[in-house]
């Protein structure tokens, strides 16, 4: 991912707290950027942005009306499962603030006192996925068009308000979210919430500013892509990661300035955005500042967000997808891992956990296997590729026999049985702690938790907020009192003190490991079933036995000639 960070003077002022952290944390095995384009847009310096017309009052079909909203005591139970704690103070542990506004924004407010800054983020739930087949990369340059202001704004202002005191600004562009972020010392934080607040609003859709927010489209560096956007959208099933979504054609060039203001109302909307607020106040009184600046406009139900939920096994399947792609080995399987912070921690849990795990008594010396996870907000992918296996059978059987090992242990631990294999179940809770430790580490400074809290799992759509328990939130792999985590029982007062301590530390060791086991099989299952996965290999390679290969799509007919402008033209749905 890209970042375009502004002055040097924030940096300068941040060196010294930056200093007193000596230690650098390390990061999961293999861990890279994201998938396909997934890189971030950087945000051009200087430059002068318009925006959208007002969103449209309706509402699409896609929306819950508040009178269609799940029943009240089925939502309280799962906030209870989730971690909401509303009305509970910080000493229930609950120290952020979730809450949806009237005007259906999804506000998120928590503390960092390590400086004396804040941190902005305004997340939309849009990204190159929903690029229209006509108008590819039409989200990345409209995310450059907001980046610059809008009617409200004076020219350049949006990013002025973060340069002009020290402050960063940045942008990112993703396959399906799109986040405009900040860092302004504590006093500037109002000025930046006016512009956040704002930035959807009152586009300048003039066709000058238009052409120079392409201009900058199509300067922005392309991100090396570690997993072509064609296997990725595969791995998906997701045919809009599949083109090229930082594309300037005559095509957005062509548009005119209704067409343009059309699309931003259809694509960026506050009820599909989330704004974080990260800084060293309160988060009531943090949530208290946001309020108001939202109150001008009209009441209207959130979007229902749909979840990044990987594609479940097809029924029957006995083995895993076929995608055919020329020069690849066939030796990889590919799996798309749901898009919540929770489920990306454990996930990097797995990865470690198969980077470090021990061969099978049938496997041959040279059988590696090695895990890389492709981090993306909303699509992250994880990949296993296999050495040394047998070529006649192709590489899902070792995989698949690496992985019922581990789900066996998560089975055996959540049944209550003794393990069979006590070295695993260690593995799997060292790589649980040191996940934890890594992303608690990540986590340190205000941009960052910000960054991160902008994918946290949406609960509730109904207006209100809640405190809640920030390691619920970012997802954190921590384990349930009574599993070996933090809030465990303590020993019984009667125990034998001459009992062997060798032996007990063992027991311990074995019970947590076992508890990290069940936890891990129950958050990504479908990591752990091949079936799920996508095997890439070349046209020209035999498939190993049982396997077939993906239909190929029905031929499309050609699209008739177009006579209007693209504001007329039908686009695939927005997220």
């Amino acid at each position: 991912m890209i970042r375009h960070l502004a002055f040097a003077s924030l940096i300068a002022f941040l060196a010294p707290a930056a200093a007193s952290d000596a230690a650098d944390g390390q990061a999961s095995d293999h861990s890279a950027p994201a998938p396909g384009e997934g890189g971030e847009a950087s945000s051009a310096e200087g430059a002068v942005a318009p925006s959208a017309e007002e969103p449209s009052a309706e509402a699409p079909a896609s929306e819950v009306p508040a009178e269609n909203a799940e029943p009240e005591e089925e939502e309280a139970a799962r906030d209870a499962a989730l971690g909401d704690d509303e009305g509970a103070g910080d000493a229930a542990g609950a120290d952020l603030v979730d809450a949806i506004l009237p005007c259906g924004v999804r506000v998120i407010a928590a503390r960092d006192a390590s400086l004396p800054v804040a941190a902005v983020v305004l997340a939309i739930e849009v990204g190159t996925r929903d690029d229209p087949e006509n108008l590819p990369g039409l989200v990345h340059a409209l995310a450059y068009h907001l980046h610059q202001g809008n009617r409200e704004l004076a020219p350049g202002e949006a990013i002025a308000t973060a340069h002009d005191v020290g402050g960063l600004a940045s942008m990112a562009v993703g396959a399906a979210q799109v986040r405009f972020e900040s860092v302004v010392p504590i006093s500037q934080l109002d000025a930046m919430l006016r512009v956040e607040a704002s930035r959807l609003r009152a586009p300048n859709i003039g066709r000058e500013l238009w052409l120079k927010s392409l201009s900058y489209a199509r300067a922005d560096a392309q991100p090396r892509a570690l997993v072509h956007r064609e296997v990725a959208a595969a791995a998906w099933s997701d045919p809009g990661m599949a083109h090229d979504g930082r594309a300037v054609g005559k095509a957005l060039g062509d548009m005119l300035d209704q067409a343009v203001g059309a699309q931003l109302s259809r694509l960026f909307d506050y009820r599909a955005a989330t704004l974080v607020v990260v800084g060293p106040d309160d988060p009531q009184a943090l949530l208290a500042r946001v309020e108001p600046l939202f109150a001008d406009l009209p009441a209207r139900p959130r979007r229902t967000i749909p979840g990044a939920s990987a594609p479940a096994p097809k029924p029957g399947s006995a083995g895993p997808r076929v995608h055919r792609r020329e020069r690849e080995r066939g030796d990889t399987l590919l799996w798309a891992v749901p898009g919540d912070p929770e489920s990306r921690a454990w996930a990097q849990v797995l990865c470690g956990t198969i980077n470090r795990q021990r061969r099978g008594e049938d496997e041959s010396v040279k059988a590696k296997v090695r895990c890389t996870f492709f981090d993306d907000p909303r699509r992250p992918l994880l990949s296993l590729r296999a050495v040394g296996y047998d070529l006649a059978q192709g590489p899902e059987p070792m995989i698949a026999a690496r992985l019922g090992r581990i789900r066996a242990a998560g089975e055996r631990a959540a049944a209550g049985e003794p393990s069979d294999e006590p070295e695993l179940d260690a593995l799997i809770e060292a790589q649980r702690a040191r996940m934890e430790a890594d992303i608690a580490f990540a986590l340190r400074t205000p941009l960052e938790l910000a960054t991160y809290l902008s994918s946290a799992e949406e609960v509730s759509l109904r207006v209100g907020s809640s405190r809640r328990r920030s390691e619920v939130v970012l997802g954190l792999p921590v384990l349930a009192p009574g599993e070996g985590g933090p809030g465990a029982e303590a020993e019984p007062a009667d125990a034998d003190p001459d009992a062997d301590a060798s032996a007990a530390r063992g027991d311990e060791a074995s019970e947590v490991g076992g508890a990290a086991a069940a936890a891990l099989i129950e958050t990504i299952p479908s990591l752990l079933d091949t079936r799920a996965a996508l095997l890439v290999i070349d046209p020209e390679h035999e498939l190993p036995p049982g396997l077939e290969p993906e239909p190929e799509p029905a031929a499309q007919p050609e699209p008739a000639a177009q006579t209007q402008s693209p504001v007329n033209t039908q686009p695939q749905e927005s997220q």
